[in-house]
């Protein structure tokens, strides 16, 4: 089922069968359109807060601006709500024992040395490698998923992991433009990508003008990148977060929450209607246009992929056409597309 009934028995199943009906009757077609690879941005803006904003209203109304301008557009006492968490060098590249050649990409330590990873190709059980003097042994795997034992920290040879539709070799810069300055809880396989735009200057504008924000931890996992072939048979991958005492209530308490980054949505709306509370967690949900959002007023999130979770989730928030039509107009106007793109704030 869909919609579940995790926060008790559901006092409107007539309104819960509409919704499955209009999601059966989903065409994942809905969330595509043509990304000109040109559009996507290949390298990052050295000032970061430069990348340029288009800035959607509920009612459909656009206007262009720059993440400069956002000070001027919030609200005082507005409260930005921003994923700390920081990218590991996840991705390792060596060779098998039989010569040849293996690329890795660290997901998540499980104890000790042993780490849940993807790989490029299929590895038996007790297949070796070596990463020139970092060893590695497959102990178990699962479907696409592989337990591997390292004899030393895997990090120390691993490089950032940009995404594939990044096309170029990785630079030094991109182990400082493609980490949040704020990040400090190392996890993620992937940035949030919302939050890259924000430099210390900009927050300190948003500060003097009495606009909040604060911290929470989800740590990404490659399922954002994924392409959704099924609206109703897709399911997100498991990402663990937490939430300090301080930013718990500061959310309860904000005058209007904006959300920096879908990973920050996830988090905060997989509460429901329950109150939000502070400690870890893991969240899996798949937001889809019929999702009733009960904690965030708005968003600032980049241009995503065609077909992925992270449009979809975009789509439910503003509406599937105005979502388009903005999208449209983004690529007329010549932004900047995916991670290392512009962005879009939708209050």
């Amino acid at each position: 089922m869909l919609f579940s009934d995790r926060n008790g028995p559901n006092p409107f199943p007539d309104i819960l069968d509409l919704l499955e009906h209009l999601l059966e009757k989903m065409k994942i077609e809905e969330f595509d359109y043509h990304l000109q690879p040109e559009m996507i941005a290949q390298y990052p803006l050295k000032e970061r807060e430069k990348a340029r904003l288009l800035l959607l209203n509920h009612d459909g109304k656009i206007e262009h601006k720059y993440f400069t301008d956002l000070p001027e557009i919030l609200n005082p006492g507005d409260l930005l709500v921003f994923n700390d968490s920081k990218v590991i060098r996840a991705r390792i590249r060596g060779k098998k024992e039989t010569g040849g050649k293996i690329e890795i990409l660290l997901i998540e330590q499980i104890d000790g040395p042993v780490w849940r990873c993807l790989c490029r190709g299929k590895l038996n059980v007790n297949t070796r490698m070596n990463f020139d003097d970092l060893a590695a042994e497959v102990v178990d795997k699962s479907r696409n998923n592989y337990l591997i034992k390292f004899n030393a920290d895997p990090e120390k040879k691993g490089e950032i992991p940009l995404p594939p539709y990044i096309r170029r070799p990785i630079t030094e810069d991109d182990g400082i433009y493609y980490q949040n300055i704020f990040a400090k809880e190392k996890g993620s396989v992937a940035a949030a990508t919302a939050g890259l735009h924000f430099s210390e200057n900009l927050l300190n504008r948003l500060r003097g003008r009495n606009i909040d924000y604060c911290m929470i931890t989800c740590h990404i996992r490659p399922g954002i990148f994924q392409k959704v072939h099924d609206i109703n048979e897709f399911q997100m991958a498991s990402e663990p977060f937490s939430i300090s005492p301080e930013a718990a209530r500061k959310i309860r308490d904000g005058q209007r929450v904006i959300a920096v980054g879908t990973s920050v949505v996830r988090v905060l709306e997989s509460f429901g209607n329950k109150e939000l509370q502070s400690g870890p967690g893991k969240t899996d949900i798949f937001i889809t246009p019929g999702f009733r959002f009960q904690k965030i007023a708005g968003l600032i999130t980049n241009f995503h992929l065609p077909m992925s979770p992270p449009m979809i989730m975009v789509s439910a928030f503003i509406g599937t056409d105005r979502l388009k039509y903005a999208y449209h107009e983004a690529m007329n106007k010549g932004y900047r597309f995916l991670s290392y793109g512009d962005g879009m704030l939708i209050i």
